[in-house]
């Protein structure tokens, strides 16, 4: 009875086994690569307290990001002055790891 029992236990524990979370492969100490990337689109909102907008953006081959509309956090307030919903603009991204904050945005 035992003997029958034992393959079943070898595959739970190799199941379980596969199901654990890879290691980290970053170093201890060391924090993800900042990189700044060119932004266009157009201007979709800017939050009331200037700390964020919504950009319907084009893509950004370099960060392998496609087109589309989302809100990013920008660096400082000042960066969004004379900015409006409707504005067509460029700036610049800037990217660490899936973290995204505009930095410089401008009006085309």
């Amino acid at each position: 009875m035992k003997l029958r029992c034992l393959p079943v236990l070898v595959v739970s524990l190799l199941a379980l086994a596969g199901c654990q979370k890879p290691a980290d492969t970053q170093k201890p100490g060391t924090t993800a690569e900042e990189k700044e990337y060119d932004i266009k689109g157009t201007v979709v909102d800017v939050a009331s307290d200037k700390k964020a907008v919504t950009l319907d953006h084009e893509q950004i081959p370099e960060l392998n990001m496609m087109a589309m509309k989302m809100k990013y956090p920008v660096s400082d307030p000042k960066v969004l002055d004379g900015i409006a919903a409707g504005d067509k603009v460029s700036g610049r991204l800037k990217a660490k790891g899936t973290d995204y904050t505009i930095t410089k945005l401008e009006k085309r």
